[in-house]
């Protein structure tokens, strides 16, 4: 499989993955087992077949998910949705502030929006309301946009390497508030950075460039990391 391939299958499972937290399906047609073959070499990577190996065990679907139905199952916390409307694109999100709060937020990309907080008494009726909120907006049109789709904003900073100390409490400092100002915004979340070779660059993953680059560089303009090389867009 090419790159390009396993970009395009994995959009694919994201997009059904959504779908199927949204609503189950009321029957749900019975497949064949998977197996996965590992390897202790950690520059390798797993293979995946529909044909069994002499050293690969079988699990079916319907022992997963008996197996996945104990308390240690972990649970959707937070969602994101888009829904495009000629150059627009709004933005619906969930998430679990505390076990028993629920925030909702919605916007345009590139805007503040608003946001409610949803707080019960306990965790059974926060977690109906997260489903609910959820289901509403898939109802209303809003998906998800596959990380795989998402755009890499990068933003430069030159670094002098006689302040390697300052220069990492200023690259934290600049992963948080991109962070919270990508999140608040409806444009996406921050990815990690890196240092080295004179510069310094703060990676995210943002749903449309162009809306996030602009919102950036006005944000930036009134703190005191206005100091940018650029700003662009990596290869993905």
């Amino acid at each position: 499989m090419t790159a390009d391939e396993r970009q395009i299958l994995l959009g694919i499972v994201e997009r059904a993955s959504q779908e199927l937290s949204v609503e189950v399906p009321e029957v749900i047609a019975e497949v064949g087992p998977v197996y996965v073959r590992s390897t202790a070499a950690t520059d390798v990577t797993p293979m995946l077949s529909f044909k069994p190996h002499p050293s690969m065990m079988p699990v079916r679907p319907e022992e997963i998910w008996m197996h996945d139905r104990g308390d240690g199952v972990r649970k959707e916390t937070l969602f994101k949705l888009y829904n495009r409307r000629s150059e627009v694109i709004f933005y619906r999100e969930g998430w679990f502030s505390d076990d028993l709060t629920i925030v909702e937020h919605w916007g345009t990309c590139g805007s503040r929006g608003e946001a409610r907080s949803h707080t019960h008494t306990d965790k059974s009726n926060a977690r109906k309301t997260y489903d609910r909120l959820k289901k509403v907006a898939y109802e209303a049109g809003f998906r998800a946009i596959p990380l795989s789709e998402h755009a890499k904003l990068v933003v430069e900073y030159p670094v002098a390497e006689t302040k390697a100390e300052t220069d990492l409490e200023r690259r934290h400092a600049l992963e948080d508030l991109l962070d919270e100002l990508t999140g608040w915004l409806g444009l996406g979340h921050v990815d990690g950075s890196s240092i080295g070779s004179g510069t310094m660059e703060v990676l995210s993953y943002v749903v449309d460039f162009q809306t996030a680059k602009a919102a950036i560089v006005e944000a930036l303009s009134e703190t005191a990391f206005l100091d940018f090389n650029r700003i662009y867009r990596a290869a993905t």
